[in-house]
């Protein structure tokens, strides 16, 4: 299939992946989407995050990852990513991962920044997002490979983070 981003094509690369949650790994995207074509990636997580919400998964919060200049020049990549996280991907304190929800388990530490507040500018500064974390707390993070997703957390969720849909969101959107 040629590369390319029309509807279409994000779609379908979209449907590919939410197919891992019934269906088992699938074949990496690779075939479909030119590597650095970031914003087709975000295109197709925007539709699949669209597609659980109205499925009635609710955003609860937001995972940037790559933020660190070595890992992103060990990777090749030149900025960091992010993704959202929905409820059914929180595991509770005392909870366990089953084996049977990851592909290959591992788990990475994190250190989570909880917001007090939303972030509504688009141009929030650094110091305007300081000012926004009520609190830095430990989390474990499995990567994401679909069903794979789970935070932990020793503290109770905390304020969401400011997302496309919303602080926080469940049900349809429209």
């Amino acid at each position: 299939m040629p590369f390319g981003t029309s509807p279409e094509i994000v779609e379908k690369l979209a449907l590919r992946l939410r197919t891992a949650y019934s269906g088992g790994p699938v074949p990496p995207l690779r075939d479909s989407l030119a590597p650095d074509d970031v914003s087709a990636s975000y295109a197709i997580q925007a539709a699949n995050t669209t597609h659980w919400v109205n499925a009635g998964r609710c955003i609860v919060g937001r995972k940037v990852g790559l933020t660190a200049r070595a890992v992103q020049v060990q990777l090749g990549v030149n900025q960091p990513d992010y993704g959202v996280l929905l409820d059914d991907m929180s595991i509770p304190d005392g909870g366990e991962l089953l084996a049977s929800r990851v592909l290959q388990p591992k788990a990475e530490a994190e250190v989570a920044m909880v917001l007090g507040e939303d972030l509504n500018d688009p141009e929030v500064t650094r110091d305007g997002v300081a000012a926004a974390v009520a609190r830095a707390e430990g989390w474990f993070h499995w990567p994401p490979e679909p069903p794979a997703w789970g935070i932990r957390s020793t503290q109770p969720r905390g304020s969401r983070e400011r997302s496309p849909l919303g602080a926080s969101h469940c049900g349809p959107v429209t």
